[in-house]
């Protein structure tokens, strides 16, 4: 994680009152669904890329 990204998450959990381990839920469940997003993009890259 860069700094950025924990600026974004502390500044969020600020907004909304929430504690330090809601803002670090708020970023994890974010996280995974980003890497979610991805695996899915690369699957059907590889997808496409097999079916030429």
């Amino acid at each position: 994680m860069d700094e950025d990204v924990l600026a974004e998450a502390a500044a969020g959990a600020r907004m909304f009152g929430s504690g330090p381990a809601a803002a670090l839920d708020e970023l994890v469940r974010g996280l995974l669904g980003r890497l979610a997003d991805g695996q899915q993009s690369i699957g059907e890259l590889g997808c496409a890329h097999h079916g030429n």
